[in-house]
């Protein structure tokens, strides 16, 4: 456990109480990447990520053994990076609708990095996973309030308004397939 916030404890214990609310340029991107990604693979490696679970999901034949090692080590830190900047850009796209991105997308990512140590109680059976979502809701909402100088309120409204419209999504979608299947059942009749 202690390996996988290191990095997040570690920088944040470096830059004091303005940790998420540094300064950001463009040689933080290059900081950034390189230790969230260190960060999120040790999470990765430790307990499932579920970002790296859904991404590799269509590979599960495959994932047994040797190639199932060497798959993670190639594709694990790969996916990572790419769900790290898709959900950071989502979160970051929220906030310009709200007029809550005063500090620009590094600021975003690097909170979004971070939030990921969370990814750790991925290990605990049983609740682990809900455990550690709540948490990186919670860092989230917490980062991205400092590191772009808004209120929590609004920051909650960014983080929490793309999960509710993936909820809203699939609550439509097994609408459709239910009346489908119950509109195709009765014709059988």
């Amino acid at each position: 456990m202690a390996c996988c916030l290191g990095a997040f404890w570690r920088f944040a214990g470096a830059t004091g109480q303005n940790f998420f609310n540094a300064e950001v340029d463009g040689t933080n991107l290059i900081v950034a990447v390189p230790e969230g990604l260190a960060a999120a693979q040790r999470c990765a490696t430790a307990g499932r990520s579920t970002g790296r679970a859904a991404a590799t999901a269509f590979l599960a034949g495959y994932m047994q053994g040797g190639v199932g090692l060497v798959m993670n080590l190639i594709l694990g830190p790969l996916f990572i990076v790419i769900g790290l900047f898709v959900s950071a850009g989502i979160f970051h796209l929220v906030l310009l609708a709200l007029g809550g991105a005063e500090r620009g997308f590094e600021a975003t990512f690097r909170v979004a990095s971070y939030s990921q140590a969370a990814s750790i109680f991925n290990i605990i059976p049983g609740c682990g996973g809900l455990v550690g979502l709540v948490y990186a809701l919670v860092l989230l909402v917490i980062g991205l309030s400092e590191a772009h100088g808004i209120s929590r309120g609004k920051s909650a409204a960014a983080v929490l308004v793309p999960f509710v419209l993936i909820c809203c999504c699939c609550a439509g979608l097994i609408a459709v397939v239910a009346f489908g299947m119950a509109g195709a059942l009765g014709r059988m009749r």
